[in-house]
């Protein structure tokens, strides 16, 4: 081949390379751009918070379960508000000790080294602009998970660390608790707080909604509060059985439970649920085993009248149903049935079922029946 060829050849070959890196670089130009577009108009703010996320302060001590709201929307708990100090230690003097006592803050999170957090209840608004002027605190306004007069105690129940132990908060935990939720605020390269940005906050769910009324939560608590006697109530809702109110006194404070826990009071025991046989209540489930196990109910009275007379002397007349036994007739009526048949349309009807699920404890009350019946009626 001439030299004449060969240089027409490398001239060919060259342009070729020329035209593939030209056609790679335009494809890379035009990814570049694309991820430039990405990150303008819709990245820029999950790359913003994950850069910030990196110089963050995690405040341990802050409410991030779920709220728990009532049937209207109204919070029961975080109900109160609690205010948060942030303080660097090496500015915590012993004046700024005696602001914060006086603000009747407590030191929550004792694990980090470079901040002092407390939590209180009270707003003090000199306290907190002293904090901020001599000391550069920083405070955040956070929901406080129970008050000081927390209504719906018993049917809340109360925590233990971040793990619910009792009521609403034991049965729902996986839904009102994740340990990834937590309340950060945003740091510099040297650890300092920048005021200018929102603490971020992430919470189990969005919301956790009850039948509860908190309104009539609160009448009942009120009424049976000014009893003579310790007591429980329950308001149902007629046509769809929601409870819309459950009180038992006496009652506690779930911020007190520490000392409660240590105490023979008996204010944890929820009345409403606990403590006490069910009674004519489970007549009715007597009877409905009777009637499946064929028992006669032509023989027995369907009705009694009272009468009593009222204070102005006037006789009323009191008609009693108890379709389909009278309370006479139920030693007869349990003679005719077995334990295994009661426990039998127990277990039909679902009762143990759902009781147990929401409460563990009657578990107990249930099995005590199963041993009560079948040591007097077999």
């Amino acid at each position: 081949m001439s030299p004449r060829s060969k240089n027409y050849c490398r001239g060919v070959f060259m342009k070729k390379r020329i035209k593939i890196l030209a056609v790679a670089f335009s494809v890379c130009l035009a990814a570049l751009a694309v991820r430039a577009e990405y990150i303008q108009v819709e990245g820029h703010k999950d790359l913003g918070d994950a850069a910030r996320m990196q110089q963050t302060l995690k405040i341990n001590g802050t409410d991030t379960r779920s709220i728990i709201y009532d049937r209207n929307g109204a919070r029961i708990t975080d109900a109160s508000t609690n205010y948060v100090y942030i303080i660097k230690r090496s500015r915590l003097d012993m004046k700024a000790r005696q602001l914060l006592e006086a603000a009747d803050a407590v030191e929550g999170d004792k694990t980090n080294d470079t901040y002092a957090i407390y939590h209180t209840e009270n707003k003090n608004q000199n306290i907190r602009e002293s904090l901020e002027k001599n000391y550069n605190a920083y405070v955040i306004e956070a929901g406080s998970r129970y008050s000081a007069n927390q209504p719906a105690a018993h049917l809340l129940g109360y925590l233990s660390g971040n793990k619910g132990a009792a009521g609403l908060e034991a049965r729902y935990q996986s839904r009102l608790y994740s340990e990834d939720n937590s309340t950060f605020v945003y740091t510099d390269g040297e650890g300092n707080i920048l005021k200018g940005e929102s603490p971020y906050v992430s919470y189990a769910e969005d919301a956790f909604l009850t039948t509860i009324d908190i309104q009539i939560q609160k009448t009942t608590e009120k009424i049976l509060k000014n009893c003579e006697y310790n007591s429980a109530a329950v308001v149902l809702e007629t046509k769809t059985g929601n409870i819309l109110a459950m009180a038992s006194t006496p009652t506690y404070s779930p911020q007190q439970i520490e000392k409660i826990l240590g105490s023979n009071s008996g204010c944890l025991i929820n009345k409403a649920l606990q403590g006490y046989p069910p009674g004519s209540v489970f007549k009715i489930v007597t009877a409905a085993a009777a009637l499946e196990a064929g028992a006669d109910t032509e023989e027995l009275d369907t009705e009694t009248i009272f009468e009593s007379m009222r204070p102005d002397g006037i006789v009323m007349h009191l008609h009693q149903t108890t379709v389909p036994f009278p309370v006479d007739k139920f030693p007869e009526l349990l003679n005719r049935l077995t334990a295994k048949q009661v426990m039998d349309y127990v277990y039909k009807i679902c009762m143990r079922e759902k009781w147990t699920m929401e409460y563990p404890k009657i578990m107990a009350v249930m099995n005590n029946l199963d041993m009560e019946m079948s040591g007097a009626m077999n």
